[in-house]
């Protein structure tokens, strides 16, 4: 279960740091200057474009890491079904050998 833990812990700090460096992009074009305010209009629409992006990625990758989680869960009662019916199994041996 560590993976999934890290990877949702991994997703959380990378939307941090996209929306910072957001801020800062989206302050750094309100400086430009009045009269160029086609470069600073064309910057933000840019940044809307990357925003739109990261957050379908984001939900893409938050959902592959629950259903990794999910599956890891899955695999782990799996592998003690397995150990339950192998150690029945033996048992069963010893008993019909004796």
């Amino acid at each position: 279960m560590s993976v999934s833990v890290s990877a949702f812990r991994w997703l959380d700090i990378l939307e941090k740091e996209f929306d910072k460096a957001f801020v800062d992009l989206d302050l750094l074009l309100g400086d430009i200057d009045q009269d160029q305010s086609e470069l600073t209009d064309e910057g933000r629409a840019k940044l809307s474009v990357l925003s739109s992006c990261f957050a379908q990625l984001s939900h893409k990758a938050q959902t592959i890491s629950q259903l990794n989680a999910k599956s890891e869960v899955k695999k782990q009662q799996l592998r003690i079904e397995h150990f339950d019916v192998c150690l029945f199994r033996h048992r069963l041996l010893i008993f019909v050998q004796k």
